[in-house]
């Protein structure tokens, strides 16, 4: 039976609950037989499960069971993004980085074609996540390793943001039913971009090392931004012939990306500033390195090793450096009769108890005089210097930058409630007091995290939650009343 205003009835969940759970029944029992089963099968399988799976939902869609049948296409997406995997596995394709990276495109590509075909919001919102994290694997592809600059990366998944935007352009020249969920998608996407940005943690990584960049990465963000400005710009010219857009609207999304991009090249005067100067291990110096670092090091078989008597023979246990206080210990036979040839070295004080000064560790938070010494490797993780009972202090550099993060996060939640308020979407208002709420609550946490002491933290606790009451009352009278203006309440 359906519903008098086209919600869910609860025939139509315990239909939704029931199709999940017969493809989780199906898929542990091919799970349980996967190995016995041959691969013509097993691809056969999978096929007519999904096919099956789209032509159910587009039935009971058409049956005038929309939110079921809905359920069930996106149940087949999710099932062709199994396949795609699985088939691979079957064929023992490349299972590196790149790989996995091709899978996911030929993934998201299937998804967002069936999201046409079947007019499937829900599907549409699984392949735009999709193509999230296949431009993430495919960007780590391209350097095949972490020694990257995060910010790169910023930039990339901003890039993505505009592409969003001028999809949702496009959308409304066309009066496309897709429209309203491109807006909505890409508000909601540059809010959790703004929020994540806005961690004072994350900030003076992400530009730690340096500039570099892969030529692959490289050609990824160019192609990224032709796509970006062509989608852009004929979304603009189409909706301008319609009169489906104004200049506040356009300068209102021109502001936040010049400002999004400004604040990430601006993270970059953290460079170097927050991170560990670790001492390098003996195993990653050449013979001259190991040389120089006699004090712990000792090359052995045309390889630096780290100094020990663990492993020494009875002869190198007794010619071992004197620092080391190796000693020769004896093994007795089961008769209790010792034996000069079996035995082992031990070192009489352990070697990491013996006294030595760290010549990298003055360099915390300073990657410059760290990476200039040959002994010292920088790693951009801030390690014991954040956190619950951190007393690391800011310098007024990083106070600034992390004041400016979060002002562009409340820039692009005014934006959010402004344009919900204006063009009547709840949706929209609902999302941008969200994210006030969850702005607010985070720094909360961030604060209690930062202080010590009983009386500090009872303290804030009792101003926090005298502050969430009164908070929360006046959150919802503005939500109220901004939804009084949008034409619901």
């Amino acid at each position: 039976m359906r519903s008098q205003r086209g919600e869910t009835s609860f025939g139509q969940l315990i239909a939704v609950i029931g199709a999940i759970l017969i493809a989780v029944g199906i898929a542990w029992l091919l799970a349980w037989n996967w190995a016995t089963i041959p691969a013509f099968l097993k691809i056969l399988i999978l096929v007519g499960l999904t096919t099956g799976t789209y032509v159910g939902g587009v039935v009971l869609r058409e049956h005038e069971y929309p939110k079921v049948g809905g359920a069930i296409i996106l149940l087949g997406s999710a099932l062709f993004t199994l396949s795609v995997f699985l088939i691979a596995q079957i064929f023992a394709t490349d299972a590196s980085v790149q790989g996995m990276a091709n899978l996911q495109l030929i993934s998201f590509i299937g998804v967002l074609i069936a999201a046409y075909m079947f007019a499937s919001p829900a599907s549409l919102i699984l392949g735009l996540v999709e193509v999230g994290t296949w431009l993430f694997n495919q960007f780590i592809a391209f350097e095949e390793s972490f020694d990257f600059s995060p910010g790169y990366l910023a930039l990339l998944y901003l890039l993505m943001g505009g592409l969003l935007y001028g999809l949702s352009l496009v959308h409304r020249t066309q009066d496309h039913a897709f429209a309203n969920i491109y807006k909505w998608w890409t508000f909601a996407y540059l809010l959790a971009f703004s929020y994540i940005l806005s961690f004072q943690t994350l900030q003076p990584m992400l530009w730690a090392f340096g500039f570099s960049l892969g030529t692959g990465q490289g050609i990824l963000l160019i192609i990224l931004s032709l796509g970006m400005l062509a989608t852009v710009a004929a979304g603009i010219i189409g909706t301008t012939k319609k009169n489906a857009i104004d200049a506040r609207e356009l300068l209102s999304a021109l502001g936040i990306f010049i400002a999004l991009s400004i604040f990430i090249l601006l993270t970059a005067i953290l460079t170097g500033t927050s991170g560990q100067c670790y001492e390098k291990s003996c195993y990653q110096f050449n013979s001259a390195q190991c040389t120089a670092a006699s004090d712990r090091c000792l090359l052995k078989d045309a390889q630096c090793q780290e100094l020990s008597c663990f492993g020494l023979n009875k002869t190198e246990c007794a010619t071992a450096p004197t620092k080391l206080s190796c000693s020769w210990q004896s093994d007795s036979n089961l008769d209790g009769v010792t034996s000069d040839t079996n035995g082992h070295c031990y070192p009489e004080t352990p070697f990491d108890l013996l006294p030595r000064v760290n010549p990298c560790e003055k360099y915390v938070n300073d990657r410059t005089s760290c990476t200039v010494r040959e002994e010292c490797s920088w790693s951009p993780d801030n390690g014991g210097y954040w956190g619950y009972g951190s007393n690391r202090s800011l310098s007024g550099t990083e106070w600034f930058v992390w004041i400016v993060g979060n002002l562009v996060l409340l820039g692009m939640i005014l934006l959010t409630l402004g344009h919900g308020t204006r063009f009547n979407n709840p949706a929209l208002v609902n999302l941008g007091i969200s994210f006030f709420a969850l702005d607010i609550i985070t720094r909360y946490i961030g604060f209690i995290m930062d202080l010590e002491g009983y009386l500090s933290l009872s303290l804030m606790f009792i101003s926090g939650g005298v502050l969430l009451l009164v908070g929360g009352w006046l959150l919802e009278k503005w939500r109220n009343s901004l939804l009084e203006k949008a034409g619901k309440k």
